[in-house]
C-alpha cells in the first residue's frame, strides 16, 4: 500500500476556502424553508461571527444572509457599523475600514462622514507604509460605500478612476478600482 505524502495529507486536512461561501449561499436559498427559531438562531450565529472581527473572505455574504434572515430587525447591523467606524476612526487598520464598509451594505444608518473621509484621503494620498494588499482593501471598501449611496459614489468615484489610470498603483488596487467603477455604473 502506498503512503500518502505528508504535504498531500496536510492539504486534505485544510478547509477548502470555497466551502464556506457556497454553504452560506445554500443557506440563503433554503432560509425560506426553515422555522422562525432556526432562522433566529442562524442569524445570531452569523452576527456573533461578524462581531468577532474575523475575516474569512465571506463577510459580505454573512452580512447579507443575516439581514435576509430577519429584514425587520437590522439593529445589530447599525451597532456593528458604529463599532467598526469607531475602531477605524481611532486608528484601526484598513481591514477595520473594510469591515465597516461591508456592514454598511445592510445597516439602516448611513456610514459616518469620518469613515468616508478616511477612504477619500487614503485613495487620494495612500499612506507610504501600506502594503499592496492594504491599498486593494481600501479600494474595495470605497467601492462598497459607493454601492450603498450615489452621493458617496460622486465623491469617491473620481479618485477611484484616477487610481485605475495610475500605472504605478498596485495591480490589486487597480483591479478593485475597475470592479468598484463597474458596480457604480450598473
Amino acid at each position: 500500500m502506498k503512503k500518502i505524502p505528508s504535504t498531500s495529507y496536510n492539504y486534505l486536512r485544510q478547509r477548502d476556502a470555497r466551502l464556506l461561501p457556497l454553504t452560506l449561499e445554500l443557506l440563503g436559498t433554503w432560509s425560506c424553508c426553515i422555522g422562525d427559531t432556526e432562522r433566529r438562531s442562524l442569524r445570531e450565529h452569523l452576527v456573533a461571527r461578524l462581531a468577532a472581527a474575523v475575516d474569512d473572505g465571506c463577510r459580505t455574504t454573512c452580512v447579507s444572509l443575516a439581514a435576509q434572515l430577519d429584514p425587520d430587525n437590522l439593529q445589530w447591523a447599525s451597532e456593528l457599523l458604529q463599532l467598526s467606524e469607531r475602531r477605524a476612526v481611532n486608528g484601526g487598520s484598513v481591514s477595520e475600514w473594510l469591515r465597516a464598509a461591508d456592514i454598511s451594505l445592510v445597516a439602516p444608518l448611513p456610514p459616518s462622514t469620518q469613515l468616508l473621509q478616511l477612504f477619500f484621503n487614503a485613495l487620494v494620498e495612500p499612506p507610504q507604509e501600506w502594503s499592496d494588499v492594504e491599498r486593494g482593501e481600501c479600494v474595495a471598501g470605497a467601492g462598497r460605500l459607493c454601492v450603498r449611496s450615489r452621493e458617496t459614489a460622486t465623491v469617491l468615484a473620481p479618485p477611484i478612476a484616477a487610481l485605475l489610470k495610475d500605472a504605478r498603483a498596485p495591480l490589486c488596487a487597480r483591479h478593485n478600482a475597475l470592479l468598484a467603477l463597474t458596480d457604480i455604473c450598473t
